[in-house]
């Protein structure tokens, strides 16, 4: 087993240049929250880094195979330890994880389309 760094940000307060001067030198973004929609994860998939998140919320559906691991809650320090070693590994690209926000936006835009142009009864 590798060593990893691990350095603690929290990029929610920070100023977007700051934000992405992060996101551009990280290996991974780990979240514990539990977001409704998970902006946090769609700007790190953006910016090609994987997330590792609970399984739950909004993660299970924008976290795409290949673009980050779901760890099932409870969060351990031995799951998180396992989960940044697999995401140390070249199996997640950051191609794969910037495609699979501009495919998840693609879709929505078409099913909000469809739907503004649906006529209710």
């Amino acid at each position: 087993m590798s060593v990893v760094e691990f350095r603690w940000v929290d990029v929610a307060f920070v100023d977007d240049a700051t934000r992405d001067t992060y996101l551009a030198k990280s290996k991974a973004l780990i979240s514990t929250s539990i977001e409704e929609y998970g902006i946090a994860m769609v700007e790190a998939l953006a910016a090609g880094v994987p997330v590792i998140k609970q399984r739950r919320g909004a993660a299970v559906a924008l976290l795409p195979r290949g673009t980050g691991l779901l760890l099932d809650p409870p969060l351990t320090p031995t799951g998180l330890a396992a989960a940044i070693n697999e995401i140390d590994s070249d199996e997640f690209f950051p191609s794969v994880c910037r495609d699979a926000v501009a495919i998840s936006a693609t879709q929505q835009r078409t099913i909000t389309t469809a739907l503004a142009s649906h006529v209710w009864p």
